[in-house]
Parts: C-alpha cells; structure tokens; sequence
C-alpha cells in the first residue's frame, strides 16, 4: 500500500485528541512544567531529523505531545477556586456575565464574586444561579446583590456519564445555586465593552422573537437565530430529538451554510444588476466578503459554540479560496478546523456538539470527494438538476444519521430511526423558507421591520414542529439503546476516520470498525435484562 493512502496531514487531529485524552484520563494533575517542556524536546527532535524518513515516527509523537500541553496550559488558563461544600442562605453580590434563559426562570453567570464568609483566594472567579421568573431589569453587564444558596459543581450521575463539573470548569464556573430573592441592582451595567453590548444585543434579539413568535414557535425560532435554547419547552425538545431534527437547535454547519449562501448569491445578484459596477469590479470576490462579514456576525450572535466555530473556519477556507481561484470546501479544512479547536479549547473533545458536528462533516466531504460528480450536472436540464438536489439531500441526511449514529447513542441512548423522512422535509424548509426569514428580520430590526422576516420564519417553524410532532407518532419512530462503552465509542471513531480519510478499497475495513465498536453495546444489555423489577408506585 502505497503511503499516500493514508493522506498523513489528514490524521494530525487524532494525535492532538489522543494527547489531550491522556491529558483527561490521569488521576492527579501533573507538574505544571510537564507538558510544554516534552512538547518542547519533541518539537526540537523533529526539527533536527525534519530530513529524514524518520520524521514519520516522530510527527506522530509531536502531536500527541502538544494535545497534552494544550490541555494542560487550558486547564491552568480557567483554574479557579471550587466550593467544596454547601453555603445556605448567604449573601452574594457579583456582576452579571451571561443571562442564560431557562423555561419558567433564567439563569445568570457572575463574575468579580464577594461571597459572604469566603475569602477571596477560596471565591469562584464565576458562578452561575438560577432565578424564579425572568426580571426584565436585568442586563450583562450589571452589579447585582441577592442572597443564594450555593452548592459545589454536580458530579457525573454515574461512571461514564457526562460530566457537569469539567463542563463548568472549564468556563471558570465554580459552583452553582438558587438565589432565595429577586436580584438588587446596586450598579448599571456600562456598554462600553463589546462583549457586554454583544450579550446584551443577544438577549433582546432573543426576548424580541419570543414575544412576536408567541409559543414554543417562538422559543425554537429565537434558539436558531441566537442559540439560546433554554426557553423551549421539555416537550418540544423531545419531540424535535425523537424526530431527528435536534441538530436544528444546535447552530452549525448547515445554519451557518444557509446564511452566507443567502449572502453570498443575493449579493452578488445586486451587484451584478448595474453593468458599470459589474464590469469593472470582481463582484464575485466582493460578496464573499460581504458573505464572510455575515457569516461573523452570525457566529457573534449564536454566541460562538463548538459547531459554529468549526462551520465558521470552514466557510471561512471557501470564501479565502474564492478571493484566491483555489477551491474551497476539502477535508484538508476540516483538518485544520478540528486543530485549531482542539488547541484552543481541548476540552471541546469530549462534548457531543464537537463530535457529532465533526463526525457527520467529515462523512460528508468525504461522500462528496468520491461521489460528488453523480449528484451535479452543469448541462442537465431543470428537472435532472433537481431530481439530483432532491438525491443530494438524501444522501447527505443518511451519511449524516449513519456518522454520528455512534455518538447519539453514546451520549442519549436513542436512535432517530425516521429522521431522515423528517430532515427531507425540514432541510428544504430550512434553507429556503426559515432562515432567509432569519436573514431578513436581522437585516431589518435596526429600522424596526423584523416583522416582515419573523413571518416566514414563524410559518416555516410552525411547520417543523408540526412534522417533528407528526413523525415522532409514529410506531417505533426512535429506538432505544444503551451506550456503548469507551472504548466501543473509540473503535467507532477509528472507523469512521479510516472509512473517511483513505483512498483505496482497504477503507472499508471502517465499517468493520465501526460495527465493532457498536457491538459493545451488547455487554450493557445483561446487566440490564437482570435488574430487579421496581413496581409502580
């Protein structure tokens, strides 16, 4: 077999993932000098044998060294004081960071914490509590004292499970708790930072749909545009999960997609309408970046999430690509993608958001790469063209199901069994009808027209719902599962990455990877089929 098969740049995520899971595995935190001075040792050992074949074994090395270091060097960057045991009924006074609405309350991160009968070096850097009721007063930004009861950050559930603690942590969140009052404002938030008047803008755009789009319509409407989805009711949540359409909430590549293509085609329409304009300025180039533009703000507004980040680099590689005549979109970008947010946030490896965004991309190019020249014919007639966009949503919505397939299970024991008839419906909905809408309304708030976007918008949402509901009835619409084990999930992984990365027929030794690793499901199921019956009560 020949070396470039295994198309080598391709893989150097998986050494940064492997040396930030070692990094994640060990049971007591290593000296602080451990992992910069290895990668540094390593580093300097590639670069003197860079000239030889050598360089093979030691690359691999590198990478796992700098995923430990980055880790390492993220783990100290957020380290903040923890609680280590309950505070009843004391006073807290801080300064609101986020406001995080929740259905029926909401939820504020503070920061700059005095916490009655703590001393500072024993204060969280950030705490994050939950008020009854959502108080319209509130903004980021303000200085608010309350009295809480405070509790240490919540433990796994049980061995395996996900961990709230490293989540929390890694946001220098350390602890939580239930204010007993409604907050006192004892100083106004000031705008001048951008990040206050950008939470703030957020949270109005948020408020703002919710109250136009009455109803849970409203809520999942307000999550697509600026990902706040604590507000959408439990149901509805599980309605839209059941029905595979979940990744609808989550802002990502095909939110972020739809919004530059919006963008990108509409823009360059306009600037293409006065010849003078066209002829003698590349309009193409000029709406990349007037594409790109959005595509940050976007990002900005949905508050940078995992998935956002990744699309947002990758989108950012098409239109780079377009402003040089290269081609964009390539698992080399996704490649790059996966490194940058491995460097700068290494705990992402172990949240479902950066898994499953990852997986069903790279199950998608890697589709598109081999079978790409089937599904577009530049002199096909109306009709072949889209019978072959109908086929392309097909496939891309089953190669999705089928990637992240090992991850849902994983992190939620079920399986969409009829989410690809759902995501036929919905994808086309979403891409011509919801998020232009979304476009349109943002582009028209500041003059206070959003009302002309918020209208197809809410009837496109309508009908989402509806189907969610409508498919999750039903018989047999999602499938329930346990987990598979750790290790399972990394056999899995393996597989999907070898199926996807290499370029002869060998690749299909994946698929046997990934059926094994789902076959460890099988040694969860003993343990459940002789667990004692529990009554109703």
């Amino acid at each position: 077999m020949e070396l470039s098969s295994f198309r080598l740049s391709l893989w150097s995520p998986v050494g940064l993932m492997a040396g930030i899971g070692i990094y994640f595995s060990l049971t007591n935190e290593p000296p602080a000098y451990i992992g910069v001075s290895v990668f540094s040792i390593c580093a300097l050992v590639l670069a003197a044998l860079w000239r030889t074949r050598f360089r093979l074994f030691v690359m691999p090395i590198v990478l796992v060294t700098l995923g430990f270091a980055a880790a390492q060097l993220r783990a100290y960057h957020v380290a903040t004081p923890l609680l280590h045991e309950e505070l009843r009924n004391h006073h807290v006074e801080g300064t609101i960071d986020e406001i995080e609405p929740v259905e029926g309350k909401e939820k504020l991160v503070l920061s700059q914490m005095v916490i009655e009968d703590l001393v500072p070096k024993a204060t969280p850097l950030r705490i994050r509590v939950s008020f009854r009721g959502n108080d319209e007063r509130l903004r980021v930004g303000d200085r608010v004292r309350f009295d809480a009861n405070l509790y240490p950050l919540p433990e796994p559930v049980m061995p395996g499970s996900y961990d709230f603690a490293r989540h929390f942590y890694f946001r220098s969140i350390g602890g939580n708790g239930f204010a007993m009052r409604q907050a006192e404002i004892i100083e106004s938030g000031s705008q001048s930072t951008i990040k206050t008047w950008v939470n703030n803008l957020r949270h109005h755009i948020g408020e703002d749909m919710r109250a136009h789009m009455q109803g849970k319509v409203g809520t999942v409407a307000a999550a697509m545009t600026v990902g706040e989805t604590g507000p959408i009711p439990q149901d509805t949540k599980n309605m839209l999960r059941d029905s595979g359409l979940a990744h609808m909430l989550a802002i990502a590549g095909l939110h972020l997609g739809i919004v530059t293509g919006i963008l990108f085609y509409n823009s360059r329409l306009l600037l293409t309408l006065y010849p003078p304009l066209a002829l003698r300025f590349p309009t193409k180039k000029i709406a990349a970046i007037l594409a790109l533009t959005g595509a940050f703000i976007y990002l900005t507004l949905a508050g940078f999430p995992i998935p956002a980040q990744r699309a947002f680099i990758m989108v950012t590689f098409f239109f780079m690509a377009i402003l040089l005549d290269r081609r964009g979109v390539t698992l080399r970008t996704l490649s790059i993608a996966a490194t940058l947010i491995l460097l700068m946030f290494p705990e992402a490896l172990f949240g479902a958001s950066f898994q499953m965004s990852f997986a069903a991309t790279l199950a998608i190019i890697s589709l598109y790469e081999s079978y790409g020249k089937y599904l577009h014919s530049s002199g096909a007639s109306w009709l072949a063209k889209a019978w072959a966009h109908l086929l392309g949503i097909i496939a891309t919505s089953l190669v999705a199901t089928l990637a992240t397939a090992p991850f849902v299970l994983y992190h939620f024991n079920r399986f969409a069994l009829l989410g690809l008839l759902a995501n036929m419906v919905v994808v086309p909905l979403a891409t011509f009808i919801i998020m232009p809408g979304m476009v349109l309304a943002l582009i028209l708030m500041p003059v206070g027209g959003q009302m002309i976007g918020y209208l197809p918008m809410q009837w496109g949402t309508d009908i989402m719902i509806r189907m969610a509901g409508w498919v999750t009835s039903l018989p047999e619409a999602s499938l329930h599962f346990p987990s598979p084990t750790d290790t399972g999930l990394m056999i899995a992984s393996a597989g999907l990455l070898w199926l996807c990365l290499m370029t002869t027929r060998i690749r299909l030794l994946g698929v046997l990877a990934i059926v094994a690793g789902l076959c460890t499901i099988s040694t969860h199921i003993p343990a459940i089929m002789h667990q004692p019956h529990q009554p109703p009560r």
